[in-house]
Protein backbone atom coordinates (compact mmCIF):
# COMPACT_ATOMS: atom_id res chain seq x y z
CA UNK A 1 0.00 0.00 0.00
CA UNK A 2 1.29 3.46 -0.94
CA UNK A 3 1.94 5.97 1.88
CA UNK A 4 -0.89 8.48 2.45
CA UNK A 5 1.01 11.52 1.01
CA UNK A 6 1.75 9.58 -2.19
CA UNK A 7 -1.90 8.50 -2.44
CA UNK A 8 -3.04 12.11 -1.97
CA UNK A 9 -0.66 13.32 -4.68
CA UNK A 10 -1.80 10.64 -7.13
CA UNK A 11 -5.43 11.51 -6.48
CA UNK A 12 -4.83 15.23 -6.88
CA UNK A 13 -3.20 14.87 -10.29
CA UNK A 14 -5.31 11.98 -11.55
CA UNK A 15 -8.01 13.95 -13.34
CA UNK A 16 -9.91 17.16 -13.56
CA UNK A 17 -13.38 15.74 -12.90
CA UNK A 18 -15.95 17.88 -11.10
CA UNK A 19 -15.58 17.75 -7.30
CA UNK A 20 -18.85 16.65 -5.71
CA UNK A 21 -19.91 17.16 -2.11
CA UNK A 22 -22.97 16.38 -0.06
CA UNK A 23 -24.07 19.97 -0.67
CA UNK A 24 -23.83 19.96 -4.48
CA UNK A 25 -24.54 16.32 -5.40
CA UNK A 26 -28.33 16.64 -5.69
CA UNK A 27 -28.24 19.70 -7.93
CA UNK A 28 -25.19 18.69 -9.96
CA UNK A 29 -25.91 15.01 -10.60
CA UNK A 30 -29.46 14.04 -9.66
CA UNK A 31 -31.22 17.12 -11.05
CA UNK A 32 -29.05 17.25 -14.18
CA UNK A 33 -30.40 16.01 -17.49
CA UNK A 34 -26.93 14.63 -18.29
CA UNK A 35 -25.66 11.19 -17.30
CA UNK A 36 -22.80 11.21 -14.81
CA UNK A 37 -19.89 8.83 -14.19
CA UNK A 38 -18.87 9.31 -10.56
CA UNK A 39 -15.89 7.93 -8.66
CA UNK A 40 -16.07 7.62 -4.87
CA UNK A 41 -12.69 7.46 -3.16
CA UNK A 42 -10.71 8.21 -0.01
CA UNK A 43 -7.27 9.77 0.23
CA UNK A 44 -6.49 7.24 2.98
CA UNK A 45 -7.31 4.28 0.70
CA UNK A 46 -4.30 2.61 -0.88
CA UNK A 47 -6.42 0.89 -3.54
CA UNK A 48 -7.93 4.28 -4.44
CA UNK A 49 -4.47 5.73 -4.97
CA UNK A 50 -3.49 2.77 -7.12
CA UNK A 51 -6.70 3.18 -9.13
CA UNK A 52 -6.22 6.95 -9.68
CA UNK A 53 -4.20 6.65 -12.92
CA UNK A 54 -6.82 4.28 -14.37
CA UNK A 55 -9.64 6.69 -13.40
CA UNK A 56 -7.78 9.46 -15.21
CA UNK A 57 -7.45 7.25 -18.28
CA UNK A 58 -11.15 6.30 -18.10
CA UNK A 59 -12.27 9.93 -17.96
CA UNK A 60 -10.26 10.65 -21.10
CA UNK A 61 -11.53 7.58 -22.99
CA UNK A 62 -14.05 7.52 -25.83
CA UNK A 63 -16.38 5.51 -23.58
CA UNK A 64 -16.60 8.38 -21.09
CA UNK A 65 -16.25 11.27 -23.56
CA UNK A 66 -20.02 11.76 -23.70
CA UNK A 67 -20.55 11.49 -19.94
CA UNK A 68 -20.09 14.12 -17.29
CA UNK A 69 -17.45 12.92 -14.84
CA UNK A 70 -17.06 13.71 -11.16
CA UNK A 71 -15.40 12.57 -7.97
CA UNK A 72 -16.53 12.32 -4.36
CA UNK A 73 -13.81 12.32 -1.70
CA UNK A 74 -15.49 10.60 1.23
CA UNK A 75 -12.98 12.21 3.61
CA UNK A 76 -14.20 15.75 2.89
CA UNK A 77 -17.33 17.89 3.08
CA UNK A 78 -19.88 15.27 4.12
CA UNK A 79 -18.58 12.81 1.54
CA UNK A 80 -18.93 9.81 3.82
CA UNK A 81 -22.54 10.72 4.62
CA UNK A 82 -23.26 11.06 0.91
CA UNK A 83 -21.59 7.74 0.07
CA UNK A 84 -23.50 6.00 2.88
CA UNK A 85 -26.83 7.46 1.78
CA UNK A 86 -26.15 6.24 -1.77
CA UNK A 87 -25.15 2.76 -0.54
CA UNK A 88 -21.72 3.13 -2.12
CA UNK A 89 -19.70 2.00 0.90
CA UNK A 90 -21.39 -1.39 1.00
CA UNK A 91 -19.28 -2.39 -1.99
CA UNK A 92 -16.06 -0.76 -0.81
CA UNK A 93 -13.73 1.79 -2.35
CA UNK A 94 -12.82 2.86 -4.91
CA UNK A 95 -16.27 2.78 -6.45
CA UNK A 96 -17.66 4.02 -9.75
CA UNK A 97 -21.36 4.65 -10.26
CA UNK A 98 -23.06 5.67 -13.50
CA UNK A 99 -26.12 7.85 -12.97
CA UNK A 100 -28.36 7.44 -16.03
CA UNK A 101 -31.71 8.50 -14.58
CA UNK A 102 -32.94 10.12 -11.41
CA UNK A 103 -32.92 6.75 -9.62
CA UNK A 104 -30.88 4.39 -11.82
CA UNK A 105 -27.44 4.17 -10.25
CA UNK A 106 -26.45 0.65 -11.36
CA UNK A 107 -26.35 -0.62 -7.75
CA UNK A 108 -27.10 -4.19 -8.85
CA UNK A 109 -24.26 -4.25 -11.39
CA UNK A 110 -21.85 -1.39 -10.54
CA UNK A 111 -19.09 -0.32 -12.88
CA UNK A 112 -16.58 -0.81 -10.03
CA UNK A 113 -16.66 -1.52 -6.32
CA UNK A 114 -13.64 -1.88 -4.08
CA UNK A 115 -14.59 -5.14 -2.37
CA UNK A 116 -13.96 -6.99 -5.62
CA UNK A 117 -10.72 -7.32 -7.52
CA UNK A 118 -10.28 -4.23 -9.69
CA UNK A 119 -11.13 -5.18 -13.26
CA UNK A 120 -8.80 -4.22 -16.06
CA UNK A 121 -9.25 -1.06 -18.09
CA UNK A 122 -10.97 -2.83 -21.01
CA UNK A 123 -13.53 -4.47 -18.70
CA UNK A 124 -14.43 -1.15 -17.07
CA UNK A 125 -14.84 0.51 -20.47
CA UNK A 126 -16.99 -2.40 -21.62
CA UNK A 127 -19.25 -1.98 -18.59
CA UNK A 128 -19.62 1.74 -19.29
CA UNK A 129 -20.38 1.12 -22.97
CA UNK A 130 -22.99 -1.51 -22.10
CA UNK A 131 -24.93 1.02 -20.02
CA UNK A 132 -24.51 3.93 -22.43
CA UNK A 133 -25.86 1.87 -25.35
CA UNK A 134 -29.34 2.48 -23.93
CA UNK A 135 -28.90 6.27 -23.74
CA UNK A 136 -29.41 9.02 -26.29
CA UNK A 137 -27.03 11.91 -26.87
CA UNK A 138 -28.25 15.48 -26.74
CA UNK A 139 -27.31 18.26 -29.13
CA UNK A 140 -24.39 19.08 -26.84
CA UNK A 141 -22.92 15.59 -27.40
CA UNK A 142 -23.53 14.34 -23.86
CA UNK A 143 -25.65 11.33 -22.96
CA UNK A 144 -28.95 12.38 -21.46
CA UNK A 145 -30.66 10.65 -18.58
CA UNK A 146 -33.68 8.49 -19.23
CA UNK A 147 -36.92 10.33 -18.61
CA UNK A 148 -35.54 13.87 -19.00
Amino acid sequence: MAPAPVVALLLAISCSAVKLTKENFQETVIESEDSWLVEFYSEMCGACGEFAPMWSKITKSNAAASLRTAKVNIDEEGGIDLAMSLQVLEGGLPAIRLYTSEYDVNIEDPILEGNNETPDYATILSRIQKVTETLEKGEDGFYKKKGF
